[in-house]
């Protein structure tokens, strides 16, 4: 497939050889991942070679304009690709192009050979390497302890997006570390480089408020310890415990965004390091990590589900019960768990999205308001009445009965007459 567009006054080709890794969607605003680029831009030709065979002359005119794809993409070859990763969205769906998930694990094997394990006991000078204690038995990667624990594998993504699940608990340290982008040297304790994430639960520095902190490490001046320096932080007065969904993504421009759970956090604009070699979780007993995904593109979807038709109100008869379904789309995929209503006192949505009373509803209006995520946490809400009325009559059966006795009528009048007159 051949895709020709204009961006910033520059004419692009795009040339894709492999068509099940390409998803296009066309609109009339090309943003950047995180929105702080918008341009205009033009679609002037797509050509799809599918399996076309080009010697032949009915297929002369594609042969033509293929070339002339070709001749006017030779300037972009020698200025070299466009930097970043664009997303084209339509209507309220965006897709990436061209994204390429360079590896995941989501621990179901129960084989982590492609990690390496070690434990450091930092009780002694300097910390001694132990044999690492991590268990995947739940299905996740989760250190069993007793000293501090580590598991690295090979990852040299540094510009793109990291997901993952974590399950924050208590530990003896009351902290532990994810550094999703990492060059540290293993075999020696302070040689340690990388961005992470720290997460707190109160025990270890700071105000005894738990947070979740952006940083890196490095050797300390000294060469005989290792400095963290944390510069982005958000804190949790009310406790952080349990299970949440991480992305993270670095862009061109060295910017990385934190997502928790969906939402932006906070990010942080840096350049210390630019290369990565292993994606490093490091922790005491308790804390686990999950569904771990490391694209080379900046994979992060920001838009809330779309409903397939806007809500409209729906009038009953009192007694009659009420049905009424609603679905929606998304190109991350709607998690149907989380189809819901404000009043599940007398309504309920199931995971098809149909709405039904739950009790006799009577006479009245009754607003209801619907809500759904998609598989990022982004929420989409409507709103709609339901009118309850009095019982309606059936007027053809009331016609009917009407005519029946007005028959009846006439002949006992005409018989009563009929009598009289004998």
């Amino acid at each position: 497939m051949i895709v020709v567009f204009v961006h910033n006054l520059t004419i692009h080709i795009l040339i894709i050889w492999d068509r099940t890794r390409f998803q296009f969607e066309i609109n009339e605003t090309l943003t950047s991942p995180v929105g702080d680029l918008s341009a205009s831009i033009s679609v002037i030709s797509i050509i799809q070679l599918g399996e076309y065979t080009l010697y032949k002359k009915k297929y002369k005119p594609i042969i033509l304009m293929t070339c002339l794809a070709i001749l006017l993409s030779l300037p972009l070859m020698v200025a070299g690709p466009m930097e970043g990763d664009y997303i084209m969205s339509i209507g309220e769906r965006s897709v990436t192009i061209l994204s390429t998930e360079v590896w995941s694990d989501d621990f179901n094997d129960g084989d982590i050979s492609d990690w390496t394990t070690f434990g450091s006991n930092l009780s002694v000078t300097p910390p001694e390497e132990v044999v690492g204690n991590f268990s995947v038995e739940d299905g996740s990667l989760r250190a069993v302890g007793p000293v501090w624990q580590h598991a690295y594998i090979e990852s040299t993504v540094a510009y793109g997006t990291w997901s993952f699940d974590v399950h924050v608990v208590d530990t003896v340290s009351g902290h532990f570390y994810i550094a999703f982008m990492s060059t540290s040297s293993f075999s020696d304790p302070y040689e340690v480089y990388d961005y992470a994430l720290q997460f707190n639960t109160g025990g270890y520095g700071g105000e005894g408020i738990p947070f979740i902190g952006l940083g890196w490490h490095r050797r300390s001046a000294s060469l005989d310890n290792v400095d963290w320096d944390q510069v982005a932080t958000i804190q949790y007065p009310d406790g952080l415990s349990g299970w949440y969904h991480i992305d993270i993504t670095r862009d061109d421009d060295q910017f990385f965004y934190v997502y928790l759970n969906g939402s932006y956090i906070f990010g942080l604009d840096h350049n210390t390091y630019i290369e990565s070699e292993y994606f490093h979780f490091f922790t005491m007993a308790g804390p686990g990590i999950d569904n771990v995904e490391v694209y080379d593109t900046t994979e992060i979807d920001l838009v809330a589900p779309v409903f397939g038709r806007a809500f409209e109100d729906q009038t009953i008869a009192l007694g009659a019960d009420f049905r009424y379904d609603v679905n929606a789309t998304d190109s991350s995929g709607i998690d149907t768990s989380t189809w819901s209503v404000n009043n599940s006192a007398t309504f309920a949505i199931n995971a098809d999205g149909v709405i039904t009373n739950t009790v006799a509803l009577g006479t009245g209006s009754y607003g209801l308001e619907v809500s759904v995520d998609d598989t990022w946490g982004n929420t989409a809400t409507d709103s709609f009445t339901i009118i309850v009325g009095a019982a309606t009559l059936d007027w053809t059966l009331l016609a009917i009965g009407g005519g029946v006795v007005i028959i009846a009528l006439v002949v006992c009048v005409y018989c009563l007459k009929k009598r009289s007159a004998t």
